[in-house]
């Protein structure tokens, strides 16, 4: 399990446009996007070795404005202040020329974002020692790609509504960084690895 699936694609220009988060909110041509700090805690795994505490804890954002979607959940380790954000997005309402000063063709009037069709749950645990969780990956629809993963508690599929796939060419592929945690057999009887994950394309544009 990665953080993170896919990242955006160069085609969503704009953090180079001079404009930044200083309002909170960029466009990065068809798509407009929201950093979000606020987040309910989901599931935690505490490993305790000695005095130093190597879980995590898994979050969803919180009081996302109307009109912008989640894209995955986030994570971090518990050893850490909870000073982390994530992206959520909507579909750019504003000619893009006039906002970052780049034009673009939309693909085949295909939105930025759509519903995923449904989830497949790729891992869970239901023990004594840290709850239940479960882990639900988005099927995107034909040309989109999942951006995360979707946590929960409870063993129901998450709603549809929940999350948001990005058009395929609006995102690129990420490759596995560090190991965040990994868990035995006791917890599950199958391994339970979280990754973090970076760009394989990096630097500036």
């Amino acid at each position: 399990i990665m953080t993170m699936c896919s990242s955006f694609s160069k085609r969503c220009t704009g953090f180079d446009s001079g404009q930044g988060f200083a309002t909170g909110r960029i466009c990065l041509g068809e798509l407009e996007v929201l950093k979000v700090s606020k987040f309910e805690s989901i599931w935690s795994c505490n490993l305790m070795h000695g005095k130093t505490n190597k879980g995590l804890t898994f979050y969803k954002p919180a009081g996302i404005p109307d009109g912008f979607f989640c894209l995955g959940h986030y994570c971090q380790p518990n050893d850490q202040p909870l000073r982390g954000y994530v992206l959520v997005a909507r579909n750019a309402t504003s000619s893009p020329e006039e906002e970052v000063g780049y034009a673009y063709e939309p693909v085949l009037d295909m939105p930025a974002l759509k519903k995923p069709l449904n989830y497949t749950l790729i891992w869970s645990t239901d023990t004594e020692h840290i709850g239940c969780g479960y882990f639900w990956l988005p099927n995107p629809p034909l040309g989109y790609k999942a951006m995360g993963v979707v946590v929960t508690d409870k063993p129901e599929e998450p709603k549809l509504e929940e999350v948001r796939c990005v058009r395929v060419d609006l995102t690129e592929s990420c490759e596995m960084g560090d190991l965040i945690l990994a868990t035995d057999s006791k917890f599950s009887k199958y391994p339970f690895q979280v990754w973090n994950t970076r760009p394989c394309k990096r630097g500036m544009l």
